[in-house]
């Protein structure tokens, strides 16, 4: 499977939040799976903004941070092809951030997408593709009952709700 992280599931593997254990957790199982771990070069981007701004600028803690955070995720360039894509994904009131970031997921071809962000969560799941939250909870609609392929990611160690 491919999984693509956007920002704010990469800033969990990156610092020390509520849902930052399961992320690691989670992020440590897939890749022992063999699964692909994918991001945008916006989502590198975003990622070092939050670090700086969390490390007061420190380039050697900086730095370090990011090389563990981003290890194992590939980075996806943000092409004509992308770029194409996020002017017309997901709804009017996506913002256009969210909208690269969905257009780089559908378009390096995820299977899911790890997110923290609610109207990310809501866009991708829009799209059809599987959304995962590690550790955290995600608030269903009051008309979905259940979200398709809940069950694609049953293990032993399981902490990712679906």
């Amino acid at each position: 499977m491919r999984f693509y992280f956007d920002t704010s599931a990469l800033v969990k593997r990156a610092t020390k939040e509520k849902e930052s254990e399961a992320m690691r957790e989670f992020f440590s199982w897939i890749v022992d799976r063999g699964d692909n771990c994918v991001t945008s070069k916006l989502g590198r981007i975003e990622l070092a903004r939050v670090v700086r701004r969390q490390l007061s600028n420190n380039r050697s803690e900086v730095n370090s941070v990011m090389r563990k955070a981003l290890d194992n995720v590939s980075l996806y360039p943000i092409n004509d092809a992308v770029a194409t894509l996020a002017e017309e994904v997901g709804q009017p009131p996506l913002r256009s951030l969210d909208a690269l970031h969905l257009a780089t997921a559908l378009t390096c071809g995820a299977n899911a997408v790890v997110t923290y962000d609610e109207r990310m969560r809501r866009a991708a799941f829009d799209e059809g593709i599987l959304v995962i939250q590690p550790g955290g909870q995600i608030r269903l609609p009051d008309s979905w009952g259940w979200v398709p392929g809940s069950a694609a990611l049953d293990s032993p160690h399981d902490k990712a709700t679906v």
